[in-house]
């Protein structure tokens, strides 16, 4: 499912009459300095290696940073024009101070209502590989700023033409657009282009960690400026904290940012009011799963996560650390058990992200002297804070439904096992804590902890076959395909047909291919655009393959047919999950077994010594001892989030009670216009855009993305299809498969050609054993 651009003068919903936005009070003075601040190429330290600047920089090639674009983009970004009633600009919830992100537990929009999301932090949005907002439904920074403009919460989608005539009405803003544009012409594009020049330009790279790095040889060891308590935080945190929220490889750490939406272990249920990316993709696998800012400038950022529930840095790593984590389609989700000094050694670390040339840089500031835009002292109404915190639950009620322990309650649960107060416990008196692990068959017992990631080697990729074209595979040119550039044709062909996937492993799998060779950066850039041109073009072949053959598959057995495999497909997607997350039908031998090494001298008697070792084991379990796995999920779960807002309970729901992150499903799915979204249009097009969703994506198998259709063929089977109609279908669907080996054959060709116009003929390096 891919998220077309939609202009925000033509998506208005609030007309507002043009003498309403006329240019702003004389009280409002645009300063800017005659000759624009720098803000294109800026100068990036010795750990932004330049080989991943290059890798990672989204900048597209029709709108590059220029130093005229950014300053207009600063001047829109700072005008509270944009919003309907002419008293919120993107600054208002984008704070410099705070690195462009803001104060509050959730934002509040132009008329002080208040959403559900904590506005994210802006900077380094140059290098983000993952789509924009907490929930990627954004693809380009060039779309992302034209949703709040239009958000009828945030600043209420005004009268699109309306502002851009009172822009090009306003003496301010024509050589603005000149400089920026070449013509004084005012359009949508224009300013969601300015836009997005100025927040590219924020990139953050002077903080302490930055000035360090350029004086050791490699991260991993102890930086000169460095306190002892921070060398340690870094330490702790390339070891645990560095493969989530990492982008850069390489001598140093550069980016602190993530690739992908992941779990965050924050919510056990499926059916929170908010599912994440889920909600986007309407996938129930990628319910609870969100994107988090950069680090950079963390310690200025909070409250912290999509809905600002932690104040401070020391309570997100306390819950990371000890917490209670699950997630409610992957299950319980490990932590890391820091101790108290790790914790506070990794704050210290973290605080020396700050850049405090970054949060001052007048280039980045207001430039509108006299503005009435609300501080962030405003009286906008904030999220109350409880007056009494909520009484706890017991641990014995906590077990009982199900909810896991944090890291040090395990222990004097156990000691309370002990009914005849001789210090130990017999097989008898754990029979408790065997009931418990059987119930929620949740993770192992170790006597050590084992390693936290798995995986061997990579699988070997497919080589030129002899009957194939011979020019295929000969990198260098002389005739032959050697051992090493057969070795390097097979990752091409794996990293061409293996789908697009997430923003990580694409640019792994393209670095690693690229690594093989002796590329100077520049050959290495033209490289790497012409392997994603090529992977790009090849999805939307795949695409537009899969659509036209379920067309096809419409006129044989009919739009219920097609309409039925939609359905079995996405069912199979969500078992699959189900048998993932399945376990041992009867697992009292195993937690038996398990428990009872803890028993070294196998005497039937658990000593305060080994009652201990058995606590840590069970601290470790995944979501924390005593943690149920999480119920089986479905397509209802959609569903049922968006019916929660109907609080008559009719099974309709008004467009206008939805979030606003769900407002954009709503006018999709409301079929008919009429601002209702029935059951019937809420069941069919959560199903309909799942199912593109997963067209658009492929199957996930293990290291690559299939095609949907040929993963699912077996599905024609349990369509009740009449045996001629059946049969023309499963022959369509072969004759798809047969196509589309073609046509990733004839990519491969093309990519392998394209890549040598690219760098040369270069010989592949020898695998590294």
């Amino acid at each position: 499912m891919r998220w077309c651009v939609v202009p925000f003068v033509a998506a208005c919903s609030l007309v507002v009459p043009s003498e309403l936005i006329a240019a702003p009070p004389q009280a409002r003075k645009l300063a800017l300095p005659e000759t624009p601040y720098k803000y294109a190429n800026p100068k990036l330290p010795a750990n932004f290696e330049e080989r991943w600047v290059k890798a990672l920089d989204t900048t597209p090639a029709d709108n590059p940073t220029t130093d005229a674009g950014a300053a207009l983009g600063r001047a829109l970004f700072y005008d509270t024009r944009l919003s309907a009633s002419d008293t919120v600009s993107c600054g208002t919830c984008h704070i410099q101070q705070h690195a462009f992100a803001e104060p509050r537990k959730a934002s509040v929009g132009h008329e002080g209502r208040k959403g559900d999301r904590n506005a994210m932090s802006l900077v380094n949005l140059r290098f983000a590989r993952a789509g924009l907002f907490w929930d990627e439904r954004a693809e380009t920074l060039e779309e992302a700023v034209g949703l709040p403009v239009r958000s009828r919460i945030e600043m209420a989608g005004r009268d699109g033409p309306a502002l851009l005539k009172a822009l090009a009405a306003d003496a301010r803003y024509v050589p603005l657009f000149k400089a920026a544009f070449g013509t004084t012409e005012v359009t949508d594009e224009r300013v969601r282009k300015a836009l997005a020049q100025f927040i590219r330009s924020m990139v953050s790279c002077d903080s302490k960690y930055d000035r360090s790095a350029s004086k050791v040889a490699s991260v991993k060891d102890d930086f000169p400026n460095f306190t002892e308590e921070e060398n340690r935080g870094k330490a702790v945190f390339l070891q645990h904290c560095n493969l989530c929220h990492h982008i850069g490889e390489g001598k140093h750490v550069a980016f602190f940012d993530m690739f992908r939406s992941l779990n965050n272990g924050l919510d056990p249920d499926a059916n929170v009011p908010d599912g994440g990316r889920g909600d986007v993709t309407l996938n129930p696998t990628e319910v609870g799963q969100f994107r988090a800012s950069s680090l950079r400038n963390v310690a200025v950022t909070g409250p912290y996560m999509h809905d600002g529930r932690f104040d401070t840095l020391e309570a997100v790593i306390a819950f990371y650390s000890t917490g209670v984590m699950r997630h409610p389609n992957a299950g319980a989700v490990g932590r890391f058990g820091f101790s108290a000094k790790d914790q506070s050694a990794l704050v210290a670390f973290l605080k020396t992200l700050t850049d405090e040339t970054f949060l001052t840089d007048p280039k980045f500031s207001d430039p509108w002297a006299g503005d009435a835009k609300p501080s962030v002292k405003s009286p906008l109404p904030t999220v109350a804070k409880s007056a009494e915190p909520k009484k706890r639950e017991s641990v014995a009620d906590r077990l009982a439904r199900g909810v896991g322990l944090e890291a040090g309650e395990a222990l004097p649960w156990l000691k309370g096992l002990d009914k005849n107060g001789d210090g130990t416990l017999d097989k008898g008196e754990l029979e408790p804590l065997l009931e418990v692990l059987v119930k929620t068959r949740v993770g192992s017992l170790s006597l050590e902890r084992g390693p936290r990631g798995g995986g061997g080697p990579a699988p070997k990729g497919p080589r030129p076959g002899a009957k194939g074209d011979a020019s295929l595979g000969d990198f260098d040119g002389d005739g032959t395909v050697d051992e090493n550039e057969s070795r390097a044709f097979g990752a091409l062909k794996r990293l061409t047909e293996l789908g697009d996937g997430d923003g990580l492993r694409r640019l792994v799998r393209t670095d690693r291919f690229l690594g093989g060779f002796e590329l100077t950066i520049d050959q290495a850039e033209a490289a790497r655009k012409a392997l994603n041109a090529g992977r790009t073009d090849l999805a939307r072949r795949v695409l537009a393959l899969d659509h036209e053959t379920l067309g096809k598959m419409e006129k044989l057995a009919g739009n219920g047919a097609v309409a039925r495999y939609q359905e079995l497909v996405i069912d199979q997607q969500v078992a699959a999950v189900r048998t993932r997350t399945a376990r041992d039908p009867d697992p009292r031998p195993v937690v038996e077994r398990q428990v009872a090494q803890f028993d070294k001298n196998n005497d039937g008697q658990f000593s305060p010594d080994e009652l201990t070792e058995l606590a840590t084991a069970l601290d470790r379990l995944a979501g924390g001892f005593g943690c149920a796995a999480p119920e089986a999920i479905d397509m209802a779960q959609f569903t049922r989030r968006f019916v929660a807002y109907d609080p008559a309970g009719k099974g309709s729901v008004a467009v206008a009670k939805l979030p606003e992150r769900l407002v954009d499903f709503a006018v999709r799915g409301d079929r008919n216009r009429d601002g209702i979204l029935s059951p019937a249009e809420i069941d069919g097009f959560i199903r309909t855009s799942a199912f593109g969703q997963l067209l658009s994506e492929g199957i996930y198998v293990g290291g690559g993305f299939a095609d949907t259709l040929v993963r699912h063929a077996d599905v024609i089977g349990e369509l009740q299809l009449p045996d001629e109609t059946r049969k023309a279908v499963e022959e369509l669907f072969a004759e798809h498969n047969r196509k589309l080996t073609v046509m990733k054959n004839e990519t491969v060709a093309d990519q392998f050609a394209k890549f040598r116009d690219a760098v040369g003929k270069k010989a592949p390096l020898a695998a590294k054993r």
